[in-house]
């Protein structure tokens, strides 16, 4: 593929990304306390970024002992063509009410008007800025970063930059990850697993730690943490007769494909050919990865065509023996965003949970 300018393609991106505006967040799951929400200017090597802060006066009045609120930085996907900085705002809300914690959504720029890495270091210039702004009543010494997809990817790339930093951060949430775009078909036989797990004993279990790729509705964590509930049914989905099932199945392949193509247009949007494998734009290429990352949550949908980089990730920090949990859900990518409201409900309790044992 080449990374030379073609006007069709940043026509096509440019109707995504205002399309993406337009998406707006989910209704569900509810706050159980009222939110505000406010506007703010960030400084990044690249001009200046808007972004939403969340928080909920009465949340943060009920930590008690903690009388600082944390920070959780939030960071939406799309691809890095699209800027839906509300396509999280129910998971950013909901965060705010459940936790306390103040929640930052950074509006960072993307294909096709900027290219790799200006999307990865503004993230960071996010979390550099959010340690300097002491007035906006966060706790500096108590930050996670997280999102889904691209978003999560993003997480992952401020972890990497904030550990060659020497910026020492909480814990990182990744829903359904996207470590390698490298690969020209993501969801295609063994070309799904990062480069840093294939091979033989790709995905398998490490005999070492015990902790292995989870099945459907299961927990693998090198710390034994558990699934919320509701992840761990096996009844999400209704029984269907072999034709439906057969039906289903095609659905799904068509499905897949598409995502595929729409995975394959967005890096080629954004990354230039010759940065497909640096660490920054593919994670799954640092060898050094699993050594930035803090205490990790991993999200993974069983019928997310990328499952693998997510399992893969959980494979790698099981056998550095660093503290993580994989929980996978029936469900495809970002279903944090989209899909079924219980599995929704589930994976965003999880990280409700996840960020108040931090």
């Amino acid at each position: 593929m080449s990374s030379s300018f073609r006007p069709d393609r940043w026509i096509l991106a440019w109707v995504l990304q205002t399309r993406s505006r337009m998406t707006g967040a989910s209704s569900f799951p509810l706050p159980s306390r009222p939110v505000e929400e406010r506007q703010v200017t960030i400084p990044t090597r690249y001009g200046e970024m808007s972004g939403l802060i969340y928080r909920s006066p009465d949340a943060i009045a009920a930590l008690h002992s903690r009388s600082t609120p944390p920070l959780h930085i939030q960071l939406h996907g799309g691809g890095v063509i699209g800027r839906a900085i509300r396509e999280d705002e129910h998971v950013s809300r909901f965060l705010a009410s459940e936790t306390g914690a103040i929640i930052l959504a950074p509006h960072f720029h993307a294909a096709p008007q900027v290219s790799f890495p200006v999307a990865e270091h503004q993230c960071f210039d996010a979390l550099k800025w959010a340690l300097s702004a002491g007035s906006m009543g966060w706790n500096p010494d108590r930050i996670t970063v997280g999102g889904g997809g691209t978003g999560a990817k993003l997480a992952i790339n401020t972890a990497q930059l904030a550990s060659e930093g020497r910026i020492r951060l909480s814990g990182l949430i990744a829903t359904t990850p996207v470590t390698d775009v490298s690969l020209p078909t993501p969801g295609a036989g063994a070309g799904s697993v990062p480069p840093m797990s294939r091979g033989k004993n790709a995905g398998q279990p490490d005999s070492s730690t015990g902790s292995s790729p989870s099945a459907a509705g299961s927990t693998a964590s090198a710390q034994s943490t558990e699934a919320p509930p509701s992840a761990q049914m096996s009844g999400f989905e209704p029984a269907a007769e072999d034709g439906v099932k057969g039906k289903m199945l095609e659905w799904r392949e068509k499905k897949d494909d598409l995502f595929e193509r729409l995975f394959d247009f967005a890096a080629e949007s954004y990354v230039p050919d010759e940065d497909r494998m640096d660490p920054l734009a593919s994670p799954a290429f640092d060898l050094s990865l699993v050594t930035k990352l803090p205490r990790t949550l991993i999200q993974v949908g069983a019928e997310d065509p990328i499952a693998d980089q997510g399992r893969a990730l959980a494979s790698r920090l099981a056998k550095a023996r660093k503290p993580h949990t994989l929980t996978e859900y029936p469900a495809g990518h970002v279903f944090t965003v989209h899909g079924k409201e219980n599995i929704m409900e589930a994976a965003i309790v999880e990280q409700v949970r996840f960020i108040q044992s931090l």
